[in-house]
């Protein structure tokens, strides 16, 4: 097809190859010494997706499901599933119908694959302003990842990052508990077997932040960041009393001094055995938008 429509009325002028070469030399020290996989966001779909097709082939036939927008692999101890944002979440859709068979097959392999980790752009739970938590992405998977017993649900779009607790149509399921590390600090370590998996809204790795969050900060969002500014860090909202609220550009929140780019990052999630996992977020300059946890 020859359709250079604009995708859902966005600007598309930097949608061009040559930006997709560039991003591709960027990422070449990472993607040339390991499995470089792709979940599909709001700006693959320009120009019907050619740039993103032609470059990324994700292997989807063995799990049956449709190209880059729709597919799983197992990784080791884990089973990575991936679905695209921009499809149909309605109940009866493909890729909802597919999502479910292939969780149930990951649930009836987990003696070999215990993990189970979901992967998808736009975030199901994010407290940045106009994010809509009670979209159909929402309200359709939560169950699924409920029932099904998802452990990790890693997303991105908003250009922060954000720590979400499990939750249950918005009611926190579990918070963590603070445990000692062995190494003299203390780090949030979550019991979510039943409970359903932590959120993590892994946006930060570079592009613009221009961010504002809701106020005050709902319950269920653990830590968040962007634009050099990071509120204290309080695991336990709706346990203990309300954080203060000292108002501080568009957070809100007592902020701790940083630089800009300290708010950049990326995530790694280590699957040291069959019950214990640590994500950490890892700053891209200093150390203080550090964040993690176990499960």
């Amino acid at each position: 097809s020859t359709d250079l429509t604009p995708f859902n009325g966005e600007d598309i002028d930097d949608e061009f190859g040559h930006i997709w070469d560039l991003w591709a030399i960027q990422n070449e020290p990472v993607a040339a010494t390991r499995p470089f996989m792709t979940t599909p966001g709001n700006h693959e779909g320009f120009y019907n997706s050619t740039q993103f097709n032609n470059r990324y082939h994700m292997p989807f036939e063995k799990s049956q499901g449709n190209g880059n927008d729709w597919f799983s692999y197992d990784y080791g101890n884990v089973h990575v599933v991936s679905v695209s944002t921009e499809e149909s979440f309605e109940t009866d859709s493909p890729m909802l119908l597919w999502l479910e068979q292939d969780l149930i097959t990951a649930v009836a392999n987990r003696d070999t694959v215990p993990w189970i980790v979901l992967s998808m752009h736009r975030p199901m739970y994010c407290s940045e302003k106009g994010q809509d938590n009670t979209n159909a992405r929402t309200v359709n998977v939560e169950p699924l990842v409920l029932k099904y017993d998802v452990d990790l649900v890693i997303a991105g779009h908003v250009h922060a990052y954000e720590r979400i607790h499990p939750v249950n149509q918005g009611e926190v399921t579990e918070f963590p508990q603070r445990r000692p590390d062995g190494n003299g600090k203390f780090v949030d370590v979550y019991h979510t077997d039943g409970k359903g998996p932590v959120y993590v809204v892994q946006g930060n790795t570079g592009a613009m932040q221009f961010e504002t969050w809701v106020q005050p900060q709902p319950d269920w969002s653990a830590i968040r960041f962007a634009n050099g500014y990071i509120p204290p860090h309080n695991p336990f909202r709706g346990h203990h009393a309300k954080e203060q609220k000292v108002e501080q550009g568009s957070l809100g929140g007592a902020i701790l001094e940083s630089n800009y780019t300290d708010t950049f990052g990326f995530g790694v999630s280590t699957f040291h055995n069959a019950t214990h996992l640590h994500y950490r977020n890892i700053p891209v300059t200093g150390d203080v938008g550090v964040d993690e946890f176990w499960i």
